[in-house]
């Protein structure tokens, strides 16, 4: 078996050496090269493990051929194990069998998957850009260090126990059909979230393609990877890819995971005006919408603290009685009661609208403001109590 590793790993490497031998700029060899080096050995254990897996369950053959080109790809789903470095690019397969495949370093871009199956398929590091998946399963699949910015997924798919790790889903499109849970992201993170992984994903991805097969833009015309505007915009992207995968929990009923989608990407809009905000331009000629981001971001920030976005009961509950503890304070210094325990019932009292003779004896116009300010936040804060706990009960 660790001779097995040993060969996938000697096949991948130089396959990527040349290809960054081919496309690299000046100063960035160097950086490339240490990436190179660290996903060599991540790529190295997860091979291990994953080759130690199939062997668990009797999935390994006593002879492991490693295939670095293919003619015909129903003989390899029948016959083979593992694949290398090979281009399946702009092709269209109907009904393949890839289940306990090992697939290394493959090129899937624009290939159109029709009723495939991955089940238990191991995909490290392969490029499924633009590729098209109608109907299949990935059931038990694991997904790694994959690119699959604007794939498609429609119909029936299931991902039932398979993980994604380290893969991008930029513009990934997940339709009703498309069976995706919180639990298939590994730690239930994105690539985006970890802003290094997220730069040696980008810088890899970029250096180890064709120079004619670059990431594109929007208008189709070829052109280099912007590395630094990408993670710039990270946030923003982690936004959109929230909202996406939000509404595709939703439409398949998994609203537990819709509402965890929601709160990410609501703290990713936070995260992203954070780091649009400039500080020069808040005394320039721009300050009104330096401003008025500045007040998107706290009232973003109190929706996150003091009820989850509409989502944690424990966030609200803590809310409730740091309202209550804050005025028992402010009764025991304003109206004189020294007794803690009287003020925390006036306060409590206070939060259902009971009016309290203590407060009314003392005819003081500030009190009987913060009475009415404690009282009015009080049936706000009730309300949004009953709205999370309907939503969580409805939910389960």
């Amino acid at each position: 078996m660790n001779n097995s590793i040993n060969g996938i790993i000697d096949i991948v490497i130089d396959y990527w050496s040349k290809a960054i031998e081919e496309n690299k700029q000046d100063g960035s060899f160097e950086l490339l090269s240490s990436y190179v080096k660290e996903m060599k050995a991540n790529i190295t254990a997860e091979l291990g493990r994953i080759l130690s897996e199939k062997e668990a369950h009797g999935l390994l053959p006593n002879q492991i051929t490693i295939l670095d080109d293919i003619k015909d790809i129903r003989k390899f789903s029948e016959e083979d194990l593992i694949l290398v470095n090979v281009d399946l690019s702009h092709q269209i397969f109907d009904g393949i069998n890839f289940d306990d495949k090992i697939l290394v370093n493959v090129s899937m871009n624009y290939t159109k998957f029709n009723n495939c199956r991955f089940r238990r398929t191991s995909l490290l590091f392969c490029d499924l850009r633009y590729a098209e998946v109608n109907g299949g399963t990935f059931e038990g699949a694991d997904i790694w260090w994959c690119d699959l910015y604007r794939a498609y997924f429609q119909g029936v798919v299931r991902f039932a126990n398979s993980t994604i790790t380290n893969s991008s889903i930029n513009n990934t499109y997940f339709s009703g059909g498309a069976l995706i849970r919180k639990m298939n992201f590994k730690n239930h993170t994105l690539l985006q979230e970890d802003k290094e992984a997220y730069r040696r994903f980008l810088v890899l991805w970029d250096s180890i393609r064709p120079t004619s097969d670059k990431i594109k833009n929007d208008d189709n015309k070829k052109g280099d990877l912007k590395i630094n505007q990408a993670i710039d915009n990270r946030y923003s992207n982690l936004e959109l890819i929230y909202k996406n995968l939000s509404s595709s929990f939703s439409a398949n009923g998994f609203s537990n995971d819709s509402n965890w989608a929601f709160v990410m990407g609501k703290k990713s809009e936070r995260k992203e005006l954070i780091h649009e905000l400039s500080w020069g331009k808040l005394f320039g000629k721009r300050w009104k919408s330096q401003v008025k981001k500045t007040g998107k971001i706290c009232t973003n920030w109190l929706y996150d603290a003091a009820f989850g976005y509409g989502e944690s009961l424990i966030k609200i509950i803590s809310t409730y009685l740091f309202i209550v503890f804050f005025f028992t304070f402010v009764y025991m210094y304003k109206a004189d009661i020294s007794n803690f325990l009287q003020a925390l019932i006036i306060s409590f009292k206070n939060m259902v609208g009971i009016s309290s003779p203590e407060l009314e004896l003392k005819q003081d116009f500030v009190l009987n403001l913060l009475n009415l300010i404690q009282t009015t936040i009080g049936i706000l804060t009730t309300g949004i109590f009953g709205f999370i706990l309907g939503n969580k009960i409805r939910n389960q």
